[in-house]
């Protein structure tokens, strides 16, 4: 009867250095694997279209974006699909404006960095409801909107962001103004060179 011979230590030492190499060329599961782009559900993620930022009114010039989100809230309220409205106050003390105030089972978050994902359930709710492809839109676009919309893509999801249903105030520095639509315009660039698909409200809309 043959009886194997029993192997030598440096064998077993090679054996057990091929084995460690192989056991580190295998990926370890991550902690949150991005989401897959190409299916799944499509949610609407509205972002920071509250009182606070229309210091005008009714007559202020972010109203028409608020209400080209508006229209967007109706259409996925009409095909039943998931909304998100994400605030920088606690709703009571910055309520959402009167265009897209949420209607029952919309879910509410308030986030405390431009970055919507941070510190928030945001991720963990698209994830339970199995979201894969987010539709944006919001105030103000070149801080909360492009934050959410660069985070979402390096999570792995496929954005688009409605154009006309964003909106950028003029801002000042060292005594020059840039123009809110430039402001929008550069983030729009950039989104859609880099992120997102960029559209308009009735290019959206004749999409669907």
């Amino acid at each position: 009867m043959f009886l194997p011979r029993p192997l030598s230590l440096i064998t077993r030492a090679l054996l057990l250095g091929a084995l460690l190499l192989l056991a580190a060329a295998v990926p370890a599961p991550a902690a949150d694997q991005p989401a897959p782009a190409t299916d799944g559900r499509e949610a609407l993620l509205l972002i920071g279209i509250q009182d606070s930022r229309f210091p005008g009114g009714e007559i202020d010039p972010a109203r028409a974006a608020a209400r080209q989100a508006g229209r967007v809230l109706q259409e996925f309220r009409k095909a039943g699909e998931l909304v998100l409205h994400v605030g920088y106050t606690g709703a009571a003390e910055d309520p959402f404006t009167h265009e897209v105030q949420p209607e029952g089972g919309e879910a509410v978050l308030t986030a405390g960095h431009p970055n919507p994902f941070l510190e928030t359930r945001l991720l963990t709710l698209l994830r339970e409801q199995g979201v894969t492809r987010l539709v944006v839109c919001g105030l103000q676009a070149h801080l909360e909107v492009e934050a959410a919309v660069r985070a979402a893509a390096d999570l792995g999801f496929q954005c688009t962001v409605i154009s006309d249903a964003c909106h950028s105030g003029d801002l000042r520095w060292r005594g020059r103004t840039m123009a809110g639509d430039d402001l929008l315009l550069g983030t729009m660039l950039t989104l859609r060179r880099h992120y997102a698909r960029v559209q308009s409200i009735d290019g959206w809309l004749a999409a669907h």
